[in-house]
């Protein structure tokens, strides 16, 4: 959805239509993974992809239907050689689309964009089958109270809103079946709208590198130092803040995001402490914490903190070094490793 959001906020002001096929569901290997979606327009152009070959020219096919006035439709697909024989999807695994039509006014997209690029987390629900007389396909809820659709009753409202909350706090889709009283349960998807924060304390090489590739892969980026040559637009233009501040005033600023993924990587060993410190004063949980640095590095700053009465179930929080172990050398290097582990602790919470 965060690919296409422009996509749909022009179309709609257009007045165009457009039906889109989200992968809804998955089991065992398969080449497209939950949440990816193929937008299909009137025109027959199309943007995105649900994995390619016969799975995705079928959900064109059908995406062109609904346009046509066909019903929303949910398709399986069993990838082996048996049901496509000519395709070359031997993966083993099955595939769920659901295709629905695009109607809601372009003034929700809007919105949606909005409250995504400002980081307010939210989510979209969308109903798969058929929804009881009365009762809209969509709904988009916020972490900011902003709640905007047709997907209402009183028999499901509470229900749905803690299931979004529950699924902002995954940060991943969830599928929940709804009951109203005097018709028949339905299915809805609903999906995390976020660009995911990082809090860069520091702006120096590393965090240049860092903020391009994380900016690539939908994160939101704010970096901080306490040098206003080192954290400006022109120095990281793909951030979405800089921050000029003292550490400890920047911890404080930024200390109840806790959906956060912090980034420690100061011009020394000293800033690095001084930043940890004042998270660990101020009790901050972030989702993910670490410190660059070798291990020589590790164990003088993890020792400091203890020295200054720092708890080991802090200490424990810190990953470090940073990355996942491939060997970086080069800052672009680096940067990668950073940000493929925090892709590994969004996409399998590991």
């Amino acid at each position: 959805m965060t690919d296409l959001l422009t996509e749909l906020e022009k179309l709609r002001i257009q007045g165009g239509r457009a039906a889109l096929g989200t992968i809804v569901a998955t089991a065992g290997s398969t080449p497209g993974k939950e949440a990816m979606k193929l937008l299909v327009k009137s025109d027959g152009s199309f943007l995105g992809t649900v994995g390619g070959g016969c799975l995705e020219a079928e959900v064109y096919e059908t995406a062109m239907d609904v346009l046509r006035g066909s019903p929303p439709k949910l398709l399986k697909f069993q990838l082996n050689e048996r049901d496509y024989p000519d395709s070359g999807l031997l993966c083993g695994g099955v595939v769920t689309v659901f295709v629905e039509a695009v109607d809601e006014p372009a003034a929700i997209f809007t919105e949606m964009k909005r409250l995504r690029d400002a980081g307010v987390p939210l989510v979209r629900v969308s109903a798969i089958g058929q929804v009881p007389a009365g009762v809209g396909r969509s709904r988009v809820i916020a972490r900011d109270g902003t709640d905007l659709g047709a997907l209402r009753h009183s028999a499901i409202d509470t229900i749905l809103i803690g299931a979004a909350n529950e699924t902002l706090r995954r940060d991943r889709p969830s599928r929940v079946t709804l009951t109203i009283p005097g018709a028949a349960p339905f299915d809805v998807f609903i999906e995390p709208v976020t660009l995911p924060l990082i809090l860069l304390f520091g702006g120096g090489h590393v965090s240049g590198a860092i903020t391009t590739i994380a900016r690539l892969a939908d994160f939101r980026i704010i970096v901080i130092d306490d040098r206003e040559g080192f954290a400006n637009r022109e120095r990281h233009p793909e951030a979405a803040e800089t921050v000029v501040s003292t550490w400890e005033d920047a911890v404080a600023r930024f200390a109840p995001a806790r959906n956060a993924r912090c980034v420690v990587v100061t011009r020394g060993h000293k800033d690095d402490e001084r930043v940890l410190l004042e998270m660990a004063g101020r009790d901050y949980d972030p989702v993910y914490l670490g410190m660059i640095g070798s291990r020589t590095k590790q164990k003088i700053v993890l020792a400091n903190l203890r020295a200054a009465g720092v708890s080991e179930s802090f200490i424990n929080k810190i990953r470090t070094p940073i990355g996942l172990d491939i060997g970086a050398r080069s800052h672009a290097e680096i940067a990668v490793s950073v940000v493929a582990e925090l892709i590994q602790l969004r996409r399998k919470g590991a």
